[in-house]
């Protein structure tokens, strides 16, 4: 028995199975446990891995740390680069709201801490995760920043209109 599928019929198979295997690594994100009580939690530093089996492919997350590290400038109104020493550190939490970090620069603007990367294994592929940071500062722009395996320490420069040096 022979079955004939248009190209039209195989891409949008294609596309359901990747929509469904989205919908799993969505899942690894997303908390699974839930406490019966006060007092039971789960320590994400605590985990290593988690499996979803599946029929036919394998699905897996794997917690990373990931070191953040930096030091925040403010441009000043005259181009001057002066230490940034009141930054707030956002993230989208896994509610999709926005959550404030805690991470306090020095007397420098430096920072140095470390953030938890959601890496997801599909079969013999990897798709490595990142945390997606906001800088902000009064009278300062917004700072968008992309935390991935590949970050290194560096200088940030946030623009902002209401600073003296």
């Amino acid at each position: 028995m022979v079955i004939r599928m248009s190209r039209l019929t195989v891409v949008g198979f294609a596309m359901l199975l990747s929509l469904c295997m989205l919908l799993l690594l969505a899942e690894c994100a997303t908390p699974v446990i839930q406490p019966s009580d006060a007092h039971a939690q789960l320590a994400l530093d605590s985990v290593q891995e988690i499996s979803v089996v599946t029929s036919g492919a394998s699905v897996a997350c794997n917690f990373v740390k990931q070191p953040f590290a930096g030091q925040i400038l403010y441009r000043t109104s005259t181009g001057e680069r002066v230490p940034g020493t009141d930054i707030q550190f956002w993230k989208v939490s896994s509610t999709g709201e926005p959550e404030l970090m805690n991470i306090r620069t020095d007397g420098e603007g430096r920072f140095d801490t470390t953030v938890i990367l959601v890496n997801h294994e599909v079969g013999s592929s990897t798709l490595h995760g990142h945390v997606a940071v906001t800088l902000r500062a009064s009278s300062c722009r917004p700072k968008e920043l992309r935390v991935d395996d590949s970050w290194r320490s560096r200088a940030i420069t946030l623009r902002c209109s209401e600073r003296g040096p």
